[in-house]
């Protein structure tokens, strides 16, 4: 029994052997020795270690309950065949590593800062190309008719996320992952897991402080070759199928504390930052992760999450600014975006974006910019209910904390 009180390991396993197991069934490997899938399968052992920790903090610190621990296992079960079937792609069209990712444009911000409708109103432009969430979850290349393996893959995603919204309706209004809509980089990066969506969702501290701590490297490199398979399997930026087509625009919170290492990456990138009121910010970050994590714990320690938050933030953004300050970033590569400006006048708020970045906004993404704002218009799935006070936070020790960062980017406070 682990030491979280839930249900017993063996009712649903979240061992190594047994998901390595069921992951080689699972990509056609019948019987094959679990200890080959793991290392000629799943393309060496770099991966090993963030899973491994992974596992570790799911059956120590977690606490999932039976749910919980059926979510994770098919989560992880999801993530080990998408590396196979990444890695097996690879294998078969070795010309996938050709692919160019050029030029590539990064939304980044604190969660909750207007990252999502900028990543989706920007990939309404057809100059621009945005990975949209099945492809993120189910990476590969077509197998049989390539309309009826997409179509089979989108059914797949919305699926497993209409059962979210399911175990907790009230997600809905937060934050939506339909299949066919942009999703962010993390999603992608739980096939390398090397991924934040693992900690949003589960109390997994020695995973989270690995992945915090660690280097970055493998995760961009492995960022890479996602978007080179995504390029190369669907027709987008590079020299595969559909070659000419727009370039990549990215989105994920994440980037902003791995700046040096994103632009290391990928030099040519263009980074796009969002400002909000950070006490705006908190209580709506932490009602998000709490709210997933309540899908699969029932014991959620919602004070240490809140306490968490309130010390990270003010940290992030303090080396964010000293790095733009000291060079250790381009600053000529960064432009900022407020939050406040993007809902008051959406569409004026990207022009004035493209200005900045010295990109053609031309007319007809303008028209599927505004057209996409009429057809999902913010709270159509009921309005987020979240508040500060329920965060036992000090408010004005935390606008003291973060005032730097207000300064620094002429962030005002919101009513």
């Amino acid at each position: 029994m682990a030491t979280g009180s839930g249900p017993p390991d063996g009712i649903v396993a979240l061992d190594e052997q047994s998901l390595l197991a069921a992951a080689a069934e699972a990509v056609g490997s019948g019987g094959a020795d679990p200890a080959r899938f793991s290392t000629a399968a799943l393309g060496g052992d770099r991966w090993l270690e963030g899973f491994r920790l992974l596992l570790a903090d799911l059956q120590d610190t977690a606490r999932l309950n039976l749910m919980g621990r059926v979510l994770a296992r098919v989560e992880l079960l999801r993530s080990l065949v998408a590396r196979a079937r990444m890695c097996d792609a690879y294998r078969s069209h070795p010309e996938v590593a050709d692919e160019k990712v050029e030029a590539p444009l990064f939304i980044t911000g604190m969660g909750r800062s207007g990252t999502s409708i900028t990543h989706e109103l920007l990939g309404q432009d057809p100059n621009l190309r945005a990975p949209l969430t099945w492809e993120l979850l189910f990476p590969g290349l077509p197998e049989g008719d390539p309309d009826t393996w997409r179509d089979g893959l989108i059914e797949a995603a919305d699926a497993q996320h209409a059962f979210w919204d399911t175990v907790t309706p009230e997600y809905a209004t937060m934050h939506e992952n339909r299949a066919d809509a942009p999703n962010e980089c993390a999603m992608g990066l739980l096939a390398e897991f090397r991924s934040t969506t693992w900690g949003g969702a589960h109390a997994v501290p020695n995973y989270d402080a690995w992945l915090a701590l660690g280097d970055p490297k493998p995760m961009f490199e492995f960022h890479t070759r996602l978007l080179q398979l995504l390029q190369y399997a669907t027709g987008g930026p590079g020299g595969g199928p559909g070659s000419g087509s727009p370039r990549w625009v990215l989105k994920d919170p994440m980037h902003l504390a791995r700046l040096p290492a994103l632009f290391d990456r990928y030099p040519d990138a263009r980074v796009v930052i969002t400002h909000r009121d950070p006490v705006k910010v908190l209580p709506s970050v932490h009602n998000l992760m709490a709210t997933l994590r309540w899908q699969r714990s029932d014991h959620v320690d919602a004070e240490s999450l809140a306490r968490l938050l309130g010390a990270a933030y003010p940290a992030m953004w303090n080396q964010v600014t000293e790095w733009r300050r000291s060079g250790a970033v381009p600053g000529d590569r960064i432009v900022d975006l407020h939050y406040s400006d993007l809902i008051a006048d959406p569409l004026g708020a990207v022009a004035d974006l493209y200005d900045a970045l010295g990109m053609e906004l031309r007319s007809g993404a303008g028209s599927a910019m505004a057209r996409h704002l009429e057809v999902r218009p913010k709270d159509r799935h009921g309005v987020h209910s979240y508040s500060f006070d329920s965060l036992g936070l000090d408010p004005g020790r935390v606008r003291k904390e973060f005032q730097p960062y207000m300064d620094a980017y002429g962030v005002a406070p919101e009513q």
